[in-house]
């Protein structure tokens, strides 16, 4: 197939331009037609790579791999506000963004959304037939977005709340990566010492007879130890992890789980206001889209990722169902900070809930932010300290045998 740029009008008036894909101009120009446009010009585009109109001014979308990312995402939801925003119709946008995207597997399904606009579907209703790439949370702004009037206003707004998660992820991940890495170096130093150095070291005092002191001993026994057994002990971490997967993914497991990961000293506190942060900008989010009170709460219990705040939540909804209110719900529940909910409660007395509710998220990602600086300076450290006394145990457990061989060699010269 070839590529064409093209201008044409739509039935407003408005001028509209792009490309797309056709064996023909004829048939590009039927296709337009058929889609109520009157083209005043098409021709073929030497460079695949730069479209014409409204779209080559935009970056190309350069997606790799066959997974949808986060990333991608926001792509796509910031170039399809952008061209509505500037007058293009539904069908032309995503039939631009399509020609730009390099990704095969979001490729196909967006192909598969156009399709079934140009069915008579709404966008929301196309886009809800692949719901592990657009959720639950995208489809019913989508919906409302379709009903008031405001597509693009809602779909920059959710490429903000993707964005802002994806900011919140990084933000966690990168401040962990040190700390991580020192894990690692220092267990791989730990590991070469006592399966190398401290074997190798034990096999010439054995021969000059010098008698091994206790740390010596229990260092070298050790080490012969794993030496001799590392394939068990790789089965049994083996095992171990899959034992904690199937646990995991039941019932019990996953409620004794999402437990543990609020009450770990430390980092349960970090762990609820990422929580918190997830949950109460994706309510705010639909509560400002328009998205029906009681909806966007049964929509944002899936985000939370955690049962026992997805319980509240749905205690939540049942008593807002009755004509309760959120905050007072929350109140009972100790799960939820009180500065949350009485953030919220401020919200639903003053008709202002949304808003309090990114205020929630705002001001958590702060305190997300230094907690994660604060416990990185903590674990560094700490860690240190440990590793250091390992290491200093294993060199007092070389040099003791070499200070006795050194006297004993000493007491023979005299």
């Amino acid at each position: 197939m070839a590529h064409f740029k093209y201008v044409a009008r739509d039935a407003n008036g408005k001028k509209v331009s792009g490309s797309q894909e056709a064996q023909q101009a004829n048939d590009l120009l039927d296709r337009l037609t058929r889609k109520g446009y009157v083209v005043t010009k098409i021709e073929p585009v030497e460079d695949a790579g730069k479209p014409g109109g409204i779209v080559g001014t935009l970056s190309s979308i350069s997606f790799g791999g066959g997974k949808v990312s986060q990333e991608q995402m926001i792509y796509f939801n910031l170039q399809l506000s952008n061209m509505l925003e500037a007058g293009m119709t539904l069908l032309s946008a995503l039939e631009n963004i399509i020609f730009q995207i390099k990704n095969k597997t979001f490729r196909s399904i967006l192909k598969q959304v156009t399709a079934g606009i140009e069915e008579g579907k709404s966008l929301s209703e196309a886009a809800g037939r692949f719901p592990k790439v657009f959720p639950e949370l995208f489809t019913s702004l989508l919906y409302v977005g379709e009903s008031s009037g405001t597509l693009d206003v809602i779909l920059n707004r959710y490429s903000r709340l993707i964005e802002d998660e994806y900011e919140l992820k990084k933000k966690v991940k990168s401040a962990m990566t040190y700390p991580m890495i020192l894990i690692v170096v220092s267990i791989g130093i730990v590991a070469l010492m006592m399966t190398l150095v401290v074997p190798n070291f034990v096999k010439i005092f054995m021969k000059t007879g010098v008698p091994l002191p206790w740390p010596t001993q229990f260092l070298y026994n050790l080490s012969q130890a794993i030496t001799k057994n590392w394939i068990i002990l790789v089965v049994v971490c083996i095992l171990i992890f899959g034992v904690v997967r199937f646990l995991k993914a039941t019932p019990w497991g996953r409620k004794k789980w999402d437990i543990m990961k609020l009450r770990l000293p430390l980092f349960g506190s970090l762990n609820r206001r990422v929580v918190m942060t997830r949950w109460a900008r994706t309510l705010g989010t639909m509560v400002a889209g328009g998205v029906p009170i009681l909806q966007a709460l049964v929509i944002s219990k899936k985000v939370a990722q955690n049962e026992l705040i997805e319980r509240g939540i749905g205690d939540a909804c049942v008593a807002v169902e009755k004509g309760g209110r959120i905050g007072d719900s929350f109140r009972e529940n100790k799960e939820f900070p009180i500065e949350v909910v009485q953030m919220i409660s401020v919200g639903e007395e003053s008709g202002t809930l949304d808003k309090m509710l990114l205020k929630v998220a705002d001001f958590y990602d702060k305190l997300i932010a230094y907690q994660v600086k604060r416990l990185s300076e903590l674990i560094e450290p700490a860690f240190l300290i440990f590793v250091g006394t390992v290491v200093g145990f294993i060199m007092l457990s070389v040099m003791l045998p070499i200070f006795d061989m050194l006297k004993a060699l000493q007491g023979r010269g005299m």
